[in-house]
């Protein structure tokens, strides 16, 4: 009888014993047997390191603290590269899975180097609260420019082939380990979406949306923050598309295109409106923007206005 393939489970701590024991249990509750649970700590200094002890012993949890503080991108690339499964599932500490969640992540992923789904959530104390994703669409098949701007890929719903791993074990910095994912996977091969929640996913007050008291601040005062915003905002793009470029299987014509972007949008302190960057998102702004079918216009246009156009406003 043939066995299942294994399946890891990646998950990093840090300071999470408040909700840790709920998620593993959910793990281990799996209609899918054919497990192992790979936990790096980030030095917690809370009773995490406790809790996953006992789990070492009970149910054979593998975990490793670490010797110094990673952060997430690159203690998520260590967890990635301690697995040993056919197929790797990253886990938050403070989540709940559905207990078919697993196996139906192997049933559906079928000839794709990536599945995800969409999600649940809920507050600290367990009740579902109103989030959803702004996006028009969830990108499927081989379509990795939808991921340059932005991702509908929540890590914590997601599944990969163990053919990534050797783009995982070194995440950029700049970028979110599941956005990164998303971007190999669609590069490598294509993505599949599961339109159904297999996850309950723990949003905290923190996290909760941002209400902005815009009379604590003159408008002239708004008007410089959100151009300091705005370059952060490019700076941080810049760098990840430059991370983009530099993956190692991205063909060339992709590569060349991104090189291209970059080129335009390292012109943002000098210009008003890009009018060249406008005319190059054009070339692909339906895959550029997939995930946002009824504004691709709007997209267009708001990358390619320059600095002066911000610092226009102080003087309108």
């Amino acid at each position: 009888m043939n066995q299942k393939p294994l399946v890891s489970v990646a998950m990093i701590t840090y300071n999470g014993a408040e909700f840790l024991e709920e998620q593993i249990e959910s793990i281990y509750a799996q209609t899918y047997e054919n497990i192992e649970v790979i936990v790096c700590d980030d030095r917690s200094t809370d009773a995490t390191v406790e809790i996953l002890q006992k789990y070492h012993l009970s149910h054979g949890l593998q975990y490793q603290v670490n010797e110094k503080n990673l952060g997430i991108s690159k203690n998520f690339a260590k967890a990635f590269s301690l697995c040993k499964g056919e197929f790797i599932a990253p886990s938050d500490q403070d989540d709940i899975w559905k207990s078919e969640k697993i196996q139906t992540l192997v049933d559906e992923i079928k000839d794709s180097a990536l599945i995800y789904s969409i999600t649940t959530a809920i507050d600290e104390k367990g009740h579902a609260v109103d989030f959803t994703m702004p996006k028009d669409a969830y990108i499927q098949g081989h379509n990795n420019l939808a991921f340059l701007f932005d991702n509908c890929v929540s890590g914590h719903t997601t599944m990969f082939i163990k053919e990534l791993l050797p783009y995982m074990k070194e995440i950029p910095e700049v970028m979110y380990p599941d956005w990164w994912s998303a971007f190999v996977a669609s590069t490598y091969g294509k993505i599949s979406f599961y339109n159904k929640p297999l996850v309950l996913y723990r949003r905290h007050s923190a996290q909760a949306t941002k209400h902005v008291d815009k009379q604590r601040k003159d408008p002239i005062s708004r008007l410089i923050s959100k151009e300091e915003k705005k370059k952060a905002y490019i700076n941080t793009m810049v760098a990840q598309l430059e991370a983009f470029s530099n993956l190692s299987i991205l063909e060339p014509k992709t590569k060349a295109y991104i090189q291209k972007l970059l080129k335009q949008f390292r012109r943002f302190d000098t210009l008003y409106y890009n009018k060249e960057l406008e005319a190059l998102l054009k070339e692909h702004e339906e895959e550029l923007f997939a995930m946002h079918k009824t504004r691709v216009k709007k997209y267009t246009k708001k990358l390619s206005k320059g600095i002066w156009y911000y610092r226009s406003r102080l003087y309108i």
